[in-house]
């Protein structure tokens, strides 16, 4: 991921990837994803971060 999205690969609390909108987690080991065409993990964040809305 680009270093101008300051993706940090241990993401704050409740601010991980996987608490992000963006993120779509692999269906073989949802401990890594997918987001905007980058390779990323679940427990890392970036600036562009968005909340999952609650269902």
């Amino acid at each position: 991921m680009a270093d101008d999205v300051g993706y940090v690969v241990d993401g704050p609390k409740d601010k991980t990837c996987a608490d992000c909108k963006n993120f779509e987690p692999s269906t073989a080991n949802p401990e890594v994803g997918a987001c905007a065409g980058f390779d990323v993990q679940a427990s890392a964040s970036c600036n562009y971060f968005e909340r999952k809305e609650e269902t």
